[in-house]
C-alpha cells in the first residue's frame, strides 16, 4: 500500500520536474520584452499556477475514474442507490468546473481569476464536507482517533495552501494584465 503511494508521488515528482523544465526552457528563448512593457503571460509564479491547474483536471478525473467500481458496487444496494448517484453527480459537477477553469485559463479569459478563488474555496471545503457525505471506500486506513488529527493537518495544509494562492491571484500584477479576454 505505502509502495503504491511512493510510486505514485515519484511518478507526480519526476511529471512535474519534465513540465517545469520544458517550460523553462520555452521561457528562456523567448525574445526579451521591451524596457517598460507590462508584465503578462505565463512565466514564473503563473507558470507554476498553470501547470498546477492542469494537474487538478487530471487528478479530478483519476479520482473519478478510481471511483466508477464502487460506485458500481454501491449503485447496486438499493439503501444507497440515490446517496451514490449523487455523490458520482457531485464528482462530475467538481471535474466540469475544473475543467471549466482550466480552459478559460488557457484562453486567458478575464473569468479564470474569480473561477480560481472559487477553487480555492472549494479546495478547502469540500475534504470537509466530504466527512460528512461518507457512501464510498476512501482507501484511508486511520484509525478513529487519529482521524481527527489528519482531518485537521489536512485542513490546515490545504487552508494556508489556497490561501497564498488566493492572495496571489488577487495582488498579482501579471495576473491582472494576463486573464484580459
Amino acid at each position: 500500500m505505502v509502495a503504491r503511494y511512493l510510486i505514485g508521488l515519484l511518478l507526480a515528482v519526476a511529471v512535474g520536474a519534465v513540465v517545469y523544465l520544458v517550460a523553462r526552457r520555452w521561457m528562456n528563448n523567448r525574445p526579451a520584452a521591451p524596457a517598460g512593457a507590462p508584465i503578462e503571460g505565463f512565466a514564473g509564479w503563473l507558470l507554476f499556477l498553470a501547470i498546477a491547474q492542469w494537474f487538478a483536471v487530471l487528478s479530478v478525473a483519476g479520482e473519478l475514474l478510481r471511483q466508477i467500481p464502487l460506485y458500481q458496487r454501491y449503485g447496486d444496494v438499493p439503501e444507497t442507490r440515490t446517496a451514490t448517484i449523487v455523490e458520482a453527480v457531485g464528482h462530475l459537477a467538481v471535474l466540469a468546473f475544473v475543467l471549466w477553469a482550466a480552459i478559460a485559463m488557457a484562453r486567458r479569459s478575464r473569468l479564470f481569476p474569480g473561477l480560481l478563488r472559487i477553487e480555492l474555496v472549494l479546495l478547502v471545503i469540500l475534504p470537509v464536507l466530504n466527512l460528512f457525505w461518507v457512501t464510498s471506500e476512501t482507501g484511508t486506513y486511520v484509525t478513529e482517533p487519529k482521524l481527527w488529527i489528519a482531518v485537521a493537518l489536512r485542513f490546515v495544509v490545504t487552508g494556508l495552501f489556497a490561501t497564498a494562492w488566493f492572495v496571489y491571484s488577487l495582488r498579482s500584477v501579471r495576473v491582472r494584465n494576463t486573464f484580459v479576454r
